[in-house]
């Protein structure tokens, strides 16, 4: 049905009715009108005491009300003009349409106000957005997360924030302001270029990103450095979101990991630390701490440290003669099938094939037959191997026995 209405002498076609959602609104109602589960009053109630906003909003521009009114008037503003001002957040709106007003993950703004320390207008900068005059509302199109933030800490719809605010022609339809608008969304998500791992930790560590500072601080400790943030590091690390997981969210395997990097990095097993061998290789010594404690004591070595520095390095050297083709191990060959399946319950039996195979020469409790036994009676209590095979994917489980007694090339 088409609807004409009168309005400053141009007669403007409505093809539908356009539900647009005020982003104030949303926050606040985010769980229980949409069943968005990543924000509730307690998340609200936690962002508007412990943030704040950090500078000033840019200074000399015009109020946004005052702009439309002026252009709803007749003055100083035209169709398809752009002028940058300042909105109240409680006078936006977003269209669910085709932007994600009502799924935006709340969380991830948690994140980023304690990233940051609270609201900065500097780190924001300027939203975007289209003012329909059929409706009389303004419609971001960059910038919901900005917005729902800002009203997050101040929980005052008046707060200022900047827009570049541009004016549909009176004479375009709903179906045209959601094409224009949407275009302009789809051109900030899907065709500007993203940024490289390497790039991003070096843009949050120059901004002095918690997240960033922190894990520097960490790598530096095993002259680990991350897209030359660190001068003359000894080893780097292209893959620095994967030491970050293999740390867990609140650093809780950090043992574990450090014991890992410290080993690996004082052996010089390899100048790049990949990813997949720090998680796997840090999952092993979680599994198996109690076995590899035993055999350190039992024979006064950092029995792992010894392990990788033998096999990365020596392995070569020590089976040439009988072997002229034998090649050190590397990470790639623990690491091996990761592209077809994503966990690493099979680089942790290797971890273990390469760790067993070192121990031969060593001295092991008299009952066991290698380091780490791999006994599969399920009955049998407290044992690391049977806990391990029980907690890993029923896809793989079958197969790890075999991995670990013969998953690496040794002679």
């Amino acid at each position: 049905m088409t609807i004409s209405i009168k309005k400053t002498n141009f007669y403007v076609s409505i093809i539908r009715d356009e539900t647009l959602d005020n982003i104030v609104f949303v926050y606040e109602n985010a769980e229980i009108k949409y069943e968005n589960k990543s924000i509730d009053e307690d998340v609200r109630e936690y962002i508007f005491t412990n943030f704040d906003i950090l500078d000033n909003h840019p200074k000399g521009l015009p109020l946004m009300e005052n702009v439309i009114d002026n252009y709803e008037d007749g003055e100083n503003y035209t169709d398809n003009d752009l002028v940058i001002c300042l909105a109240r957040v409680g006078d936006l709106f977003s269209s669910p349409r085709y932007n994600r007003i009502r799924k935006l993950r709340y969380g991830n703004q948690e994140k980023h106000l304690k990233e940051n320390g609270g609201f900065s207008y500097a780190a924001a900068d300027t939203l975007s957005g289209y003012y329909r005059p059929n409706q009389q509302k303004t419609v971001v199109t960059k910038g919901n997360n900005r917005s729902s933030m800002l009203y997050g800490v101040t929980r005052n719809p008046d707060a200022r924030i900047p827009i570049g605010l541009k004016f549909h022609p009176r004479t375009r339809s709903i179906e045209e302001c959601v094409r224009v608008e949407s275009n302009n969304h789809n051109m900030d998500c899907n065709y500007r270029t993203n940024q490289s791992g390497d790039s991003k930790f070096t843009s949050a560590f120059y901004a002095r990103e918690i997240w960033a500072k922190g894990l520097f601080e960490y790598l530096k400790q095993f002259n680990i450095g991350i897209a030359d943030t660190l001068p003359n590091a000894k080893f780097s690390c292209p893959s620095h979101s994967y030491i970050t997981r293999a740390r867990g969210k609140k650093e809780q395997n950090d043992i574990w990991v450090t014991k890992f990097l410290k080993a690996f990095t004082s052996k010089n097993c390899s100048s790049v630390i990949q990813g997949n061998a720090v998680i796997s290789g840090s999952e092993f010594l979680r599994y198996f701490e109690n076995e590899i404690r035993k055999i350190d004591k039992l024979n006064n070595v950092d029995s792992f440290a010894d392990a990788i520095d033998w096999a990365f390095n020596k392995w070569e050297d020590e089976i040439g003669v009988l072997n002229p083709k034998a090649k050190n191990i590397t990470q790639e060959m623990i690491t091996a099938g990761n592209v077809d399946y994503k966990k690493h319950e099979p680089m942790v039996a290797r971890w273990v094939c390469l760790y067993n195979t070192y121990c031969n020469r060593l001295n092991i409790p008299e009952n066991q037959i290698t380091a780490i036994p791999l006994e599969s009676d399920k009955k049998v209590k407290k044992n690391s191997w049977n806990n391990f095979v029980l907690n890993a994917n029923s896809l793989v489980q079958g197969s790890l026995y075999n991995i670990a007694k013969q998953g690496l090339k040794f002679m």
